[in-house]
Order: structure tokens, then C-alpha cells, then sequence
């Protein structure tokens, strides 16, 4: 095993969670790691629908990451349902002020990763976690192969599953 790395937070997961989450603790100044066993190609390339509310925009646009959002994501300020033969308007702006826009998440995420590669986040792709120890110490270490096939070790104070259903 090589030598183990540390962070404060050890995010297992480059999907849209653990790459937001690692924006926000940096803003705080926190250090952290974010890990994903697929490829950055892989989590680009997956074609995901995507609605993204005005507060998740707006997060995005605090960070720099908003632009393709805004230019080419199709903002909708409510939706429409029929039937009964009638049509029937649930008007967001006027309701809450509010809108969505249409964003495919491969998209969203290829602006996340460009982000937080831009502002120096230590992204790790291809590496996969295999579990974590001592998670009620206030050390707990992540044990993950590299994309390279070697062992890594990962210590930090908190350890964040942002992996979904998959999650060691």
C-alpha cells in the first residue's frame, strides 16, 4: 500500500452532490478529496436528463459554472397538463417567484468537474473505494484501489458517501 494521503473530508463520489459539496467547503475553507470508480470521460459521457431548480443555478453561477447553464440550458417558468380534454398551466413565476431550467446532468457535470479542477479540487477518477475503516474514530480511512491498480488509503475526519445506492 502506498503511502496514505489526508484530507479533512474524504468524498466518495464526483457526481453532482460530492461535486457541489466539495465547492461549498472550500468556499469555508476546507480541504477535501473527491474519489468516483468511473472514468471522468464515463461520468461526462452518461447521458442523464436533468431539471435543475433556480437555487441549484444559482449555486452554480456562485461558483463560476453557470455559464452553458444559462446560455444553452432552456429555462421553463411552469408546465402545462392536459386532460379531461382541458389544459392546465402551473405557473412557477407567478406562484413562487421561481424557475427550472431544463440541464441535462452530463452537462451540469461536465461544468462541476472544469470547475473544481479549475479552483485546484483534488478529483481522483477511476479510483474505487473498497470500504472504510474505523468510521467511528475521528480518523476514518477510506481503502481504494487507484486507477492505476494500486492500493490507497485516505484519512480524513469525515468520510461522505455521495456515491448513491453503490456506496461502501
Amino acid at each position: 500500500m502506498t503511502q496514505p494521503v489526508s484530507t479533512r473530508v474524504a468524498i466518495i463520489g464526483a457526481g453532482p452532490a460530492g461535486l457541489l459539496l466539495s465547492h461549498l467547503l472550500a468556499e469555508s475553507g476546507i480541504d477535501s478529496i473527491v474519489i468516483d470508480s468511473r472514468s471522468r470521460a464515463e461520468i461526462e459521457g452518461t447521458v442523464r436528463a436533468g431539471i435543475l431548480e433556480q437555487g441549484t443555478v444559482e449555486v452554480l453561477a456562485s461558483m463560476g459554472a453557470a455559464s452553458r447553464v444559462l446560455t444553452t440550458g432552456k429555462r421553463h417558468d411552469g408546465v402545462e397538463f392536459h386532460f379531461d380534454g382541458e389544459r392546465h398551466r402551473i405557473d412557477f413565476a407567478a406562484l413562487v417567484g421561481r424557475s427550472v431550467w431544463l440541464y441535462p446532468q452530463h452537462e451540469a457535470l461536465k461544468d462541476l468537474i472544469a470547475a473544481r479542477l479549475a479552483a485546484g479540487q483534488d478529483l481522483r477518477f477511476g479510483v474505487t473505494a473498497a470500504g472504510v475503516e474505523d468510521a467511528s474514530s475521528d480518523r476514518p480511512r477510506i481503502i481504494a484501489t487507484g486507477a492505476d491498480g494500486r492500493q490507497l488509503e485516505i484519512q480524513a475526519e469525515f468520510v461522505v458517501g455521495a456515491d448513491g445506492s453503490r456506496s461502501v
